[in-house]
C-alpha cells in the first residue's frame, strides 16, 4: 500500500495543470477542553483523484486521532491523517485513480480539542496539492480558516503585596488591578486568606472581555513582626485561582514628641512631651541641646499627675545639654497611651526659631527593653520686636520766640510688643512731650514728639537715645538738629484814610534784635504818582537818625536811615518813617503797586539782622471792590462792580438782569443757572440743564437725562443728537431697536434688531441657525460648488427656502415643498460631502430607514439590507465597496482602521468606527 501512495504521489507532482480548483478550510470555536468539527471543502473543475494538505496546529490545538473521516465525495479514496511536529498532515488518494465524485461540498472533516488560552487562533493550509488520473498536479488556491477558543482570563497588576514597616492596630490598604484579557466574561467569586488581619474588596464582581476592575486588600496588623501571608483570587477563569503574595512588617508605636511652644522675649514659656504608647512604658530619658537663647528654669521639669504612678522626675544641665529622666522604683508603667506625660519650663531670650531635637532617647518597658519606635523634633518660637526710625531729626529754622516741634516716627517691625520705657537727650534745649512709657504692637507705628526752646541764634544738635525692648537694639540714637533766627520784619501799609490825589505809605519794623540801620530801593508807578526825596519822613521811632534818599531812576529811590551814634530804633513795632505819593491825575481810576526791593536792616555788629520784608502794597485812586468774598449781589443797583469776577464762589447770580458779568463763568460749581439768556456756557460739566430751550450747548451731551430722545443714547460720541429722523447709528452695541418684522438674530453680540428699515446689517456671520427653515439664495448650479437646487430646477441668485434636518452629526436638505430633489447633498458640519441618485421623495424614508450597522474587530456588520445594494465610502466620500443583493447579515472587511460611510441603496448614510 505504501508504495502505491508513494507511486501517486510521486506522479501528482510530475505536471500542473491551470483549471479552477479550490481548498477551503472551514472556521470554528469553542471553550477549553471542547471537541470542534472542522471540514475541507473543494471546489474543483478539474477530475481531482487524490490532495494533500498540511495543517499547523500550534500549542492551543490538539487533533482527535482517528476524527479525520472522508464525506461521500471520497467513497472510493483511502485517507491517512497523522500529527507531526504539531502539523495535521492529511493525504486522501484512489488506488483506482477514481475522481472525488461532484464538483463542490464538503471533501472531509476531523475534530480539534480546544485549548486553555482564549484567543483567535489562525488555521492555515499548508502544502495543498491536487492530482489528477494522470498524475498531474493540478491548480490548486487555498482559503485558511480559523478557530477562537472562548474563555475568561485573569490577569493581576501584581502578584505580591508588601505593606512595608507599618505600626500595628490600624487598617491599611492596597489596591491591585484585575484585567480580563480574554474573550468572554471574567467572574470573581471571592478571595480567601491564611490569616484573618486580611481580608478584600470588590472580589465579587463580573468583568467584561478586555475591561478592567480594581480589588482593595486591607490588612489590620494587631502584633509586631515580619509576616508573609497568601490572598487567592477566586474565578471562573479555566487556568484557576490567583495567588498573591502579601508581606508586612508591623511594629508596636511608642513614640516621644517634644510639642512646639513660643513666647514673646524675656518671658518664661512650658515645652511639654507628648508619649504615644502601645506597650507599657515605666520610665524613659532624653537629651536636648540648648541655645544660648533658651536657659531652662532649674526645679521646672515635672511628670503630669495624670499620667504619674509615683514617678521621679530628674533634670540637670551638663554644659548645654538639658538631660531629662523619668523613672519608678516599683517599676510601674506610666498612665495611658497617649498625652503629654512631662513638662519643663525655658526662658526666652533674642528673638527667631530654635530647633530642638530628643537625642539619646530610650523608652524603657517593664523588663528593660528600649521599645521606641520613632522620635519628633519641634522648636521654639522667640516672638520680639524690632525698631526702626530714622537716625536723624530736624526741626527747620524758627524763630528764637517760637517753640519749634518735630516728631518722629517709631516703627515696629517685629512679631511682638514694642515698649519703650527711656528716652535720653544730651541737650536741655530738647525735651520729649510724649508721656513713657509707649507700646506699639507688632508691625505697627507710634510718634515720639520732641521740643526745642532754645533762645539763641545759630545751628543747635543733640543725641535723642531711645531703650526699649528690642533685643538686638536695645538703644538707638538719633541725632537731632535746629536752626533758631532773631525775628525781624519789614513791611509795607497804606493809609487807608487816604485822599483821592494823596497816598501816605507807613515803612514799619517789626524787631526783635537792636536794628540801628536800613537800606531800602523803593519802586513806585510812576506813571500815575510821583514822589521826590522831601517826602520821606522819619517817625518818632527814628530819633537819632538821618534819612538819605537818591533817585535810581524814573521809578525808583534809594533810601538810606541811620544813626551816627549807631543808636537803635527805639521800640519794638511801629512805623520808621512814612512815604507820601502824588497823583498825576486825580481823575484816574487805578489799582498799582509799590514795592521794596534790596532791603538791608543792620545790627549793632554791623550784620544784616533782617529775617524777612512784606515788599508790596497796592495803591488807588479810586475805591473799588477786589474781592466779592463778602458781597451779597442779590442787587447791583447801587453796587458797581467794575472789576473782573475772578472768584464766584460765594455769589449767588439768582438774578443776572443788571449784572454784567464781564468775563466767562469758568467755575460754576455752586451757580445754578435757571435763566442762561445772557450766560456763554463753556464747561457745563457740573451745570444742571433741566431746559435746553434757550442754552446753547457747545459742547458733546455727555448726560442725557433730560433730553427727548425716541430712544436711550448711551454711546453718543459720534451722534449729532438734535434730531432724530434722519439718524445714522454708527454704533448700535447698546442701542436697543425695538421694532422687528422679518429677522430675529440669535447672537449680534447685544444687539436685538427688531426693525432692520433703516438699519443696513453688513455682517450675519454670527447668527445661529436655531430655526427650521432659512432662506438662502443659490450661489451657483453647480453641486459642488455651494447650497444649489438639483437638476437647474433654480438658476444662479435664486433665493429659495429648504430645511437643515439633523441626523447623527449629519444635515439633509429639503425643499420647502417637502421633497427631497434629485440629487441630494449630505452635509458634516456644513461641508459638501457627497452626492447620490434616489427615487424615493420622502425625506422620512431616509430618517426611519430600519436597517443599521454596528463595528467589529477589523469589520463591521450591516443587518436589515438583504436583497439591497449597500455601498461603503470613506470618511471624505470616495467609493470603496459596492455589494449587490446583500444578504439579511453582511460582514464587510475594511483595509484599516478609521470611519466609513455606509449606504442602502439611496437611504439615509450612516457612519461607523472600525478598529482594527
Amino acid at each position: 500500500m505504501k508504495r502505491i501512495f508513494f507511486l501517486i504521489f510521486g506522479l501528482m507532482l510530475c505536471g500542473f495543470g491551470y483549471s479552477a480548483n479550490t481548498l477551503q478550510l472551514s472556521n470554528g470555536s469553542g471553550h477549553p477542553g471542547d471537541t470542534v468539527t472542522f471540514t475541507i471543502a473543494m471546489t474543483n473543475s478539474d477530475a481531482v483523484v487524490a490532495m494533500q494538505a498540511m495543517i499547523p496546529l500550534g500549542n492551543q490545538l490538539t487533533y482527535v486521532s482517528g476524527s479525520c473521516i472522508l464525506s461521500a465525495r471520497g467513497s472510493n479514496h483511502q485517507l491517512t491523517a497523522t500529527v507531526l511536529h504539531d502539523t495535521l498532515r492529511i493525504y486522501s488518494y484512489s488506488l483506482s485513480l477514481t475522481p472525488f465524485s461532484g464538483n463542490s461540498g464538503d471533501l472531509l472533516s476531523f475534530k480539534l480539542v480546544m485549548g486553555e488560552e482564549p484567543g483567535n487562533y489562525a488555521l492555515p493550509l499548508d502544502h495543498a496539492l491536487l492530482s489528477s488520473a494522470t498524475g498531474s498536479s493540478l491548480n490548486v488556491s487555498t482559503s485558511d480558516g480559523h478557530v477562537t477558543i472562548l474563555a475568561p482570563k485573569i490577569a493581576l497588576s501584581s502578584t505580591n503585596i508588601n505593606y512595608g514597616h507599618i505600626p500595628i492596630r490600624s487598617i491599611y490598604t492596597q489596591s491591585l488591578t484585575v484585567t480580563n484579557v480574554g474573550n468572554e466574561p471574567l467572574t470573581l467569586t471571592g478571595a480567601s486568606f491564611n490569616d484573618n488581619t486580611l481580608s478584600a474588596t470588590g472580589v465579587s464582581q463580573t468583568i467584561a472581555a478586555g475591561a478592567q476592575a480594581v480589588i482593595t486588600v486591607q490588612y489590620a496588623p494587631l502584633v509586631p513582626g515580619i509576616v508573609s501571608y497568601q490572598a487567592v483570587i477566586h474565578s471562573n477563569a479555566h487556568i484557576g485561582d490567583s495567588i498573591i503574595t502579601v508581606s508586612a512588617d508591623p511594629f508596636s508605636v511608642n513614640e516621644l514628641r517634644l510639642l512646639p511652644a513660643s513666647g514673646e522675649t524675656d518671658s518664661i514659656v512650658t515645652v511639654s512631651l507628648r508619649m504615644n504608647n502601645m506597650d507599657s512604658i515605666v520610665g524613659l530619658q532624653t537629651s536636648i541641646i540648648l541655645p544660648s537663647a533658651l536657659t531652662y528654669m532649674t526645679g521646672s521639669f515635672n511628670v503630669t499627675a495624670d499620667r504619674s504612678q509615683g514617678h521621679t522626675a530628674t533634670a540637670g544641665m551638663l554644659g548645654d545639654t538639658l538631660v531629662l529622666l523619668v523613672t519608678s522604683l516599683e517599676n510601674r508603667p506610666l498612665h495611658g497611651g497617649d498625652g503629654v506625660v512631662a513638662t519643663f519650663q525655658l526662658r526666652l531670650h533674642g528673638y527667631g526659631y530654635y530647633s530642638l531635637q530628643l537625642l539619646q532617647t530610650v523608652l524603657s518597658d517593664s523588663s528593660g527593653q528600649n521599645v521606641l519606635s520613632a522620635v519628633y523634633p519641634s522648636g521654639v518660637q522667640i516672638y520680639s520686636p524690632s525698631l526702626s526710625c530714622n537716625n536723624s531729626l530736624y526741626f527747620g529754622s524758627t524763630s528764637v520766640l517760637d517753640t519749634a516741634r518735630a516728631v518722629l516716627s517709631i516703627h515696629n517691625n517685629g512679631n511682638a510688643t514694642m515698649v519703650i520705657d527711656q528716652v535720653v537727650l544730651t541737650n536741655s534745649d530738647f525735651s520729649l512731650e510724649t508721656v513713657l512709657p509707649i507700646t506699639i504692637p507688632a508691625w505697627q507705628s507710634g510718634v515720639l514728639e520732641v521740643i526745642y526752646t532754645g533762645m539763641s541764634e545759630g545751628h543747635h544738635t543733640a543725641v535723642m537715645g531711645i531703650y526699649s525692648n528690642d533685643p538686638y537694639r536695645p538703644l538707638v540714637q538719633v541725632s537731632l538738629s535746629a536752626d533758631r533766627y532773631e525775628p525781624n520784619y519789614l513791611f509795607v501799609s497804606a493809609d487807608a484814610n487816604q485822599s483821592v490825589e494823596n497816598a501816605a505809605i507807613d515803612i514799619e519794623l517789626d524787631n526783635y534784635s537792636p536794628i540801628t540801620a536800613l537800606q531800602m530801593d523803593v519802586v513806585y508807578p510812576w506813571q500815575h504818582y510821583t514822589m521826590s526825596v522831601n517826602d520821606i519822613h522819619l517817625t518818632s521811632r527814628s530819633v537819632g537818625h538821618i534819612v538819605s534818599s537818591a533817585v535810581q531812576n524814573d521809578s525808583t529811590v534809594r533810601v538810606l536811615i541811620l544813626s551816627m551814634q549807631n543808636q537803635a530804633f527805639s521800640g519794638n513795632n511801629g512805623p520808621v518813617a512814612h512815604i507820601n505819593l502824588h497823583a498825576v491825575d486825580p481823575d484816574d481810576e487805578g489799582h498799582y503797586p509799590l514795592r521794596l526791593n534790596n532791603v538791608v536792616a543792620g545790627g549793632l555788629d554791623g550784620v544784616n539782622r533782617l529775617s524777612d520784608w512784606d515788599s508790596v502794597v497796592y495803591i488807588a485812586t479810586r475805591t473799588v471792590y477786589d474781592d466779592t468774598l463778602y458781597v451779597d449781589v442779590h442787587d447791583t443797583t447801587y453796587v458797581d462792580v467794575l472789576v473782573y469776577v475772578y472768584d464766584t464762589l460765594y455769589v449767588n447770580l439768582h438774578d443776572t438782569t443788571y449784572i454784567d458779568v464781564f468775563v466767562p463763568v469758568y467755575d460754576t460749581t455752586y451757580i445754578e443757572v435757571h435763566d442762561t439768556i445772557n450766560i456763554e456756557v463753556f464747561d457745563t460739566t457740573y451745570v444742571v440743564v433741566h431746559d435746553t430751550t434757550y442754552v446753547d450747548i457747545y459742547v458733546p451731551v455727555h448726560d442725557t437725562t433730560y433730553i427727548e430722545v425716541p430712544y436711550p443714547v448711551h454711546d453718543t460720541t459720534y451722534v449729532d443728537v438734535h434730531d432724530t429722523t434722519y439718524l445714522t447709528v454708527y454704533d448700535t452695541t447698546y442701542v436697543n431697536i425695538h421694532d422687528t418684522t422679518f429677522i430675529t438674530l440669535t447672537d449680534t453680540l447685544y444687539l436685538w434688531q427688531h426693525d432692520t428699515t433703516y438699519v443696513s446689517v453688513f455682517d450675519t456671520v454670527v447668527i445661529q441657525e436655531s430655526l427650521t427653515w432659512f432662506t438662502v439664495q443659490v450661489l451657483s448650479d453647480d453641486l459642488e460648488q455651494g447650497i444649489a437646487a438639483g437638476n437647474g430646477q433654480f438658476p444662479e441668485g435664486t433665493v429659495v427656502e429648504i430645511a437643515a434636518i439633523p441626523f447623527e452629526g449629519y444635515r439633509f436638505l429639503q425643499w420647502s415643498d417637502g421633497q427631497m430633489d434629485n440629487p441630494r447633498s449630505i452635509l458634516v458640519n456644513g461641508d459638501i460631502l457627497l452626492t447620490a441618485q434616489f427615487e424615493t421623495t420622502s425625506v422620512d424614508d431616509y430618517l426611519n430607514a430600519s436597517w443599521y450597522v454596528y463595528p467589529e474587530t477589523g469589520s463591521f456588520t450591516v443587518k436589515g439590507a438583504e436583497g439591497c445594494t449597500v455601498r461603503v465610502y470613506d470618511s471624505i466620500g470616495k467609493l470603496l465597496q459596492v455589494r449587490e443583493n446583500a444578504p439579511n447579515i453582511l460582514h464587510c472587511v475594511v483595509p484599516a482602521s478609521g470611519t466609513y460611510i455606509v449606504q442602502v441603496d439611496n437611504g439615509t448614510a450612516k457612519k461607523v468606527t472600525v478598529v482594527r
